[in-house]
């Protein structure tokens, strides 16, 4: 980073893998957009590491004095802010502080310390849509949903939170409250008399990689004495393409491999917006 920098700048290491970059004399924007563009380079080349080649990516935050702080310590907070804004955004690239950042990190915190209260309270739902054969008028298979219902605010939508549970590692005891909810109402409906259909829930990316997903899947159901082709693992494309880079070669290990050695079905949800999201 300081080969990016001029001789009068600063680069400090904050800890961790942050840093500060205080770059003195700036007259106007662009010159920090190209900075931020030069550091952005120089980070992505790849490195070789025990025979391995690795790239990493760095998202930037950028806060300017005195329009964005009037201290040291309030340039710090807003281009915080402004870095987790450009992780939002997919990483890999730098955002300017904003008044609208501080609103939304304020929402973000407050949707993670109540999405939290709501795994331990009871808020936490799954509804079930219907699959309907239009000829025989048959429902054919069943869609669990993940719902929040909110003492204050009501249903939040999913779009609203699960990112943030997947930022905050709540994805995985979210994913796995799913999955043992589903099945125990699959064995009520079955005790009741109910022909059962196949249930197809979503596995984020997130959930994929660091959840025992087929260990969860294989104990429950023999737990419940229920077939593990009842179920169908709904993956979006991403998370396919996540999978693949994140896939142990040393062990060979793959979660996808391992469920369908259980039976269980996988479907690829919103195809094609990946591939469309990569050609932006």
């Amino acid at each position: 980073m300081r080969s990016t920098v001029r001789a009068q700048d600063v680069v400090v290491r904050m800890g961790g893998d942050e840093f500060v970059v205080i770059l003195k004399g700036v007259t106007h924007t662009g010159q920090v957009s190209e900075t931020a563009e030069r550091i952005n380079q120089a980070l992505n080349a790849p490195m070789i590491v025990d025979g391995r080649t690795l790239v990493t990516t760095v998202s930037i935050g950028v806060a300017l004095y005195p329009h964005d702080g009037a201290d040291m310590g309030e340039l710090l907070r807003h281009s915080d802010t402004a870095m987790y804004q450009a992780k939002d955004r997919g990483r890999n690239n730098f955002q300017l502080f904003s008044p609208g950042m501080a609103r939304r990190l304020k929402e973000r915190i407050a949707i993670e310390s109540s999405l939290r209260t709501a795994l331990q309270s009871r808020q936490l739902d799954v509804h079930y849509q219907p699959i309907v054969d239009i000829e025989s008028h048959r429902v054919v298979a069943l869609e669990a949903l993940l719902r929040w219902k909110h003492p204050s605010h009501g249903y939040v939508r999913p779009e609203r939170f699960v990112s943030i549970a997947e930022e905050a590692g709540l994805i995985v005891p979210i994913g796995d409250f799913v999955l043992q909810r589903l099945i125990e109402d699959a064995v009520h409906w079955r005790q009741a008399g109910g022909t059962l259909v196949p249930i197809a829930f979503n596995v984020s990316a997130v959930q994929l990689q660091r959840s025992n997903l087929a260990e969860n899947i294989s104990r429950l159901t023999r737990q419940y004495g229920l077939e593990p082709s009842l179920l169908q693992v709904e993956l979006t494309e991403s998370a396919v393409f996540e999978r693949r880079e994140a896939r142990n070669h040393e062990t060979g290990q793959d979660v996808v491999a391992s469920l369908r050695e259980l039976g269980v079905r996988i479907a690829i949800d919103d195809f094609g917006i990946a591939t469309r999201a990569s050609r932006t």
